[in-house]
């Protein structure tokens, strides 16, 4: 019996990706929207070709986010009334909070 095998990435759901598993041009956008909304009150809007699409880079994005290295951000999807399913509006901001605690268990003060 002839079976075909295809791996289907899950483009929801509560678990992160690995950090390795993570596409560089999806880290380089995150990178690129959080320099650009820390100059400038607002958000990035992406259209990609399919809704699944949209929700992978979605899920990627935030995982990316929550395990950032160099400071965990806030990866947070806004609302998109009346567009197609293949926009996405997103902000990325510090997580304070988050960065705050892992900066407290270091034993590191703020200057």
């Amino acid at each position: 019996m002839a079976r075909t095998l295809t791996f289907v990435p899950a483009t929801s759901g509560p678990g992160l990706i690995p950090m390795q598993a993570i596409p560089e041009d999806v880290k380089a956008d995150v990178e690129e929207a959080y320099a650009t909304l820390r100059q400038n009150d607002g958000r990035i809007r992406v259209q990609f070709d399919t809704k699944d699409e949209a929700l992978l880079f979605c899920r990627q994005a935030a995982s990316y986010a929550s395990q950032r290295e160099a400071g965990v951000l806030k990866f947070r999807k806004s609302p998109t009334k009346g567009l197609p399913d293949t926009v996405v509006d997103f902000r990325v901001t510090a997580d304070l909070p988050a960065n705050g605690a892992a900066n407290a268990a270091k034993g590191e003060t703020p200057k």
